[in-house]
C-alpha cells in the first residue's frame, strides 16, 4: 500500500463518551497511546446502562471539557465542575457488541447536582460516572478515533438534510487533511509524525 501524506487539521477530546468535546490545540497521549481526560466519563439511565447521543440528542448540548483538576459540564442554562476523583461507587452497564450482552463496568457516580445538570438538559433521568480504566479499555474499543476529511465532505455532499456540526458528530480525535482520496484513514494501520508511531 502506498504511504498517504496528510497533516492534522484539527484535534478533539471527548472526556464524556455521550456528551459534545472539545476542540484542544495538543492532545497528550498517555504511555499506551490513549489521549489523556478522553472518554474517561460516561453517561448512564435509570437502568445503570451507559447511553448515547443516539438515544439522547440533547446530550449534544451539554459540552465536557477536561481540566488537571477538574471536568468541567457546560450547557447554555448552566455550568458545574465536577472532581476529577470521589463519588460513589457503582457497577454500571456497557453494551459488548462482540458477546450481545452487558458487560459490568466499575464507575463512580458524579453526585446528583451532575444529574441535576443532565437532567435539565435532556429531559431524562441520566446521571454521569467515572469510568475505571478497565472500563475505558474494553476490546474492541479504539485509543484513537481518526477521520479524514474527504470522508467529511463526502457526508457533507450526500447528507440531506445537511447536519450541523459534523466533525463533532463523528468524535474524531484527530481530522487528516490529505492529498487525494480523503476516504484511506479506514486503512491507516501506521501513523508516522517523525517524532510519535502510532
Amino acid at each position: 500500500m502506498a504511504d498517504l501524506v496528510a497533516r492534522i487539521a484539527a484535534l478533539w477530546r471527548y472526556p464524556v463518551k455521550s456528551c459534545a468535546g472539545e476542540a484542544v490545540d495538543a492532545l497528550a497521549l498517555d504511555d499506551t497511546g490513549w489521549p489523556v481526560g478522553d472518554r474517561a466519563w460516561g453517561v448512564v439511565d435509570a437502568n445503570g446502562e451507559l447511553t448515547w447521543m443516539g438515544a439522547h440528542p440533547q446530550l449534544a448540548r451539554v459540552q465536557a471539557a477536561w481540566r488537571p483538576d477538574h471536568l468541567r459540564l457546560t450547557t447554555p442554562e448552566a455550568r458545574l465542575a465536577v472532581p476529577l476523583d470521589g463519588g460513589t461507587e457503582i457497577t454500571a452497564r456497557g453494551w459488548n457488541g462482540q458477546r450481545q450482552d452487558f458487560d459490568p463496568l466499575q464507575a463512580w457516580d458524579a453526585g446528583d447536582a451532575a444529574a441535576d445538570l443532565l437532567h435539565a438538559a435532556t429531559g431524562a433521568p441520566l446521571r454521569l460516572v467515572r469510568l475505571s480504566l478497565p472500563a475505558r479499555r474494553r476490546p474492541m474499543l479504539n485509543a484513537l478515533h481518526l477521520l479524514g476529511d474527504g470522508s467529511l465532505q463526502a457526508w457533507r455532499e450526500h447528507l440531506t438534510p445537511a447536519l450541523a456540526h459534523l466533525t463533532e458528530r463523528a468524535r474524531p480525535n484527530i481530522v487528516l487533511a490529505a492529498e487525494g482520496d480523503g476516504h484511506r484513514q479506514a486503512n491507516v494501520a501506521q501513523a508516522d509524525n517523525g517524532n510519535v508511531t502510532m
